[in-house]
């Protein structure tokens, strides 16, 4: 560590009354802060070489890069945040059929992240991605016909998109169709059924569902 840096923290923060213990805290943490921030920006320029460095426009790794430099952009993560930026390299990824990030795309027409809200386009990408099987797309496709996003509502499509992504141990699908179970919507009322979808996201820690099953007394 450089002098300079060394001198800041001392005259920032470190009283001469601390005890040694406190000073050696303050000291690990900035540190570790520091290690966060230098892994971040690695991350990124690692992201930026997978893209620069693959032409072949079939390259699942390069779409995969791509895809994670647009969540760099829209988590400002390792660099300022830019919506306009992340959308640009999700279609990107998303135009080689990279299921993640057309899942991504959807997520932004239905948000309005860095492009209009277009409920309609949203449904067109989560249903891409759902068609390869991908449990978030599966999910997302399923709340659009729950609630009627960019389609009509349809709760017997919602619960065959809840169960194909539940059935990939997708947490949040395990619960809602628990849900739909317990108020027999879009499927006929099941109990057993419900608990038993419920039960499987409270193992994953969803939280919503850990908390029926301490009202229902851990059934």
């Amino acid at each position: 560590m450089q002098e300079k840096e060394f001198g800041f923290i001392i005259t920032q923060g470190i009283s001469r009354k601390m005890t040694k213990a406190k000073v050696t805290e303050k000291l690990t943490n900035f540190l570790t802060k520091r290690k966060l921030d230098l892994m971040k920006k690695l991350k990124l320029q690692e992201n930026r070489i997978h893209t620069s460095s693959y032409y072949d426009k079939d390259s699942q790794g390069h779409a995969a890069a791509q895809n994670n430099l647009g969540n760099c952009y829209v988590d400002g993560n390792g660099i300022n945040k830019d919506f306009t930026e992340g959308l640009r390299w999700y279609r990107k990824a998303a135009a080689q059929g990279y299921a993640a990030a057309q899942n991504n795309l959807g997520n932004c027409y239905v948000e309005g992240i860095g492009v209009s809200e277009n409920p309609t386009e949203a449904v067109k990408w989560f249903r891409m991605a759902a068609n390869q099987k991908f449990a978030p797309g599966e999910f997302a496709l399923g709340k659009c016909y729950s609630s009627g996003i960019g389609v009509n509502k349809d709760p017997t499509e919602a619960v065959k998109w809840y169960r194909k992504a539940a059935e990939q141990d997708y947490p949040e699908a395990q619960f809602l169709l628990g849900i739909c179970y317990a108020k027999g919507e879009g499927v006929k009322r099941d109990d057993t059924e419900a608990l038993k979808w419920i039960r499987k996201a409270a193992e994953q820690g969803h939280p919503d569902a850990k908390e029926i099953l301490q009202k229902l007394g851990n059934k």
